[in-house]
């Protein structure tokens, strides 16, 4: 990135997302020109320069009129490799003279995780990039950042239209000098759009809907001349908020992830709070961090891979038979594996299938259950589902704990810390050294 470029990125927001780690690694952009050389190269310079780590590919949008009627290389292929590849933005810096209308009903498949940008065009008030025309494709003028006071001026040459929705800076510098045009304010607002997708993509594990993301601008704008949307600017410039101050749920949606052991069904509701509660007795607190999901956290996980499954099973709504745990101390959540091995032990002893002991995809924190490993995944889908669980009796709780089996096997056995050690190590250690520590105290 250059550095005659910081003041458009520190102005915009940009910098603050960089350091914040979006620098737009997360996801595809691409864009209507080629990056060979000329002017298509120039609008990918410009577009690096706000989304330094994101890669893009180029969509032509040709077209012909002829007898056999409007063919559009874009709709034919450009559409289906965003639908194949995820494409989630895209800009064009070139001026069509095909009503964008012909492109809503063909874009309609993936608005729900692509946003279009285009620009205005540089004629004033003569004419315009008749692509706007499009409900899908938003337009973008162009505004020049003046040094020293950062004062927004809208460009005497950007296009004036209905149709223009936001406007972006021109003159961003590459190669030694500044790039003007409304084709330079398109690949800046494309760039912030791919930071912005970069973070739900983060956190949610979607990009942001065509519709979204228009959202998110607007309520980040800067208006430039009248209050509201007007011809020459749209909305006014975006200028992107603090990270951490994204309202997420406004964006992306609320997600269902809830701690609430009492969604579970009850019989497994009420085996997870007596596994709580005797843990809590042999000295390991738990936390439960998650009970019942729905589908769109369901895909998170799946995305950010804590789970093998897009779609939730035992953790769905309907069914409310798993949750998860983890250690109640703070640092200490999942790296403490005498925890595991107590509490996964302990699991088991009740009943639950414990995702400790999954082979393909160790899921220490999961505990389901499945009528002792007789129902899946498909099951429930299918709406199957095992029989009640029975209720863990007080007889049955576990007599040591871990560490004090250790100390016994130190004390009575006269075992080194390195030979438990690596006895936990193995498959079951932890209930192994429990029933040799066991046998030891006279099966106290």
């Amino acid at each position: 990135m250059l550095p005659d470029n910081e003041r458009f990125r520190d102005f915009l927001g940009v910098t603050a997302w960089h350091k914040a780690g979006y620098t737009g690694k997360r996801g595809l952009t691409a864009s209507a020109e080629s990056f060979d050389g000329g002017h298509g190269y120039q609008t990918y310079s410009v577009f690096k320069e706000i989304a330094p780590d994101r890669e893009a590919v180029t969509l032509t949008m040709s077209s012909v009129d002829s007898a056999d009627g409007f063919r559009s290389k874009f709709i034919d292929e450009g559409i289906p490799t965003i639908l194949d590849r995820r494409v989630d933005t895209m800009w064009g810096s070139i001026s069509l003279s095909t009503d964008g209308a012909v492109y809503d009903e063909p874009l309609q498949p993936v608005l729900p995780f692509f946003t279009f940008f285009m620009s205005a065009g540089n004629d004033g008030a003569d004419a315009y990039n008749q692509t706007l025309e499009s409900g899908c494709i938003y337009g973008v003028g162009a505004y020049y950042l003046m040094y020293g006071t950062n004062d927004m001026n809208p460009a005497n040459y950007s296009s004036v239209t209905d149709e223009v929705d936001f406007c972006a800076p021109t003159n961003v510098w590459v190669d030694g000098a500044p790039f003007s045009g409304t084709s330079c304010a398109a690949p800046v607002l494309a760039g912030m759009a791919a930071l912005v997708n970069d973070f739900f993509l983060d956190k949610t594990g979607k990009p942001l809907s065509s519709e979204m993301m228009y959202q998110f601008f607007k309520d980040h704008c800067t208006d430039l001349k009248t209050a509201g949307k007007d011809t020459k600017t749209g909305w006014g410039a975006p200028i992107l908020p603090p990270p951490e101050t994204v309202d997420i749920e406004r964006y992306a949606g609320k997600m269902l992830n809830s701690r609430d052991i009492d969604l579970l069904r009850p019989d497994v509701a009420a085996n997870c709070k007596e596994l709580v509660e005797l843990a809590a007795r042999d000295g390991y607190s738990v936390l439960v961090t998650g009970t019942v999901r729905d589908k769109e956290f369901q895909e998170l996980c799946y995305f950010k891979g804590t789970s093998k499954n897009k779609v939730p099973t035992f953790h769905s709504e309907a069914a409310g038979l798993a949750f998860d745990v983890c250690k109640n101390v703070k640092g200490q959540e999942y790296s403490d594996n005498d925890f595991w091995v107590y509490v996964g032990a302990l699991g088991k002893r009740m009943g639950f299938t414990w995702g400790g002991d999954w082979k393909s995809f160790v899921d220490k924190p999961h505990f389901q259950w499945d009528g002792n490993k007789k129902y899946s995944g498909t099951d429930i889908l299918a709406g199957r589902y095992p029989p009640d669980m029975p209720l863990f009796k007080e007889e049955a709780k576990m007599g040591l704990s871990l560490n004090d089996a250790k100390a016994i096997l130190k004390e009575k056995a006269g075992l080194a810390d390195r030979t438990i050690e690596f006895m936990q190590d193995y498959r079951y250690g932890g209930e192994l050294i429990i029933k040799l520590a066991e046998a030891i105290n006279g099966g106290k």
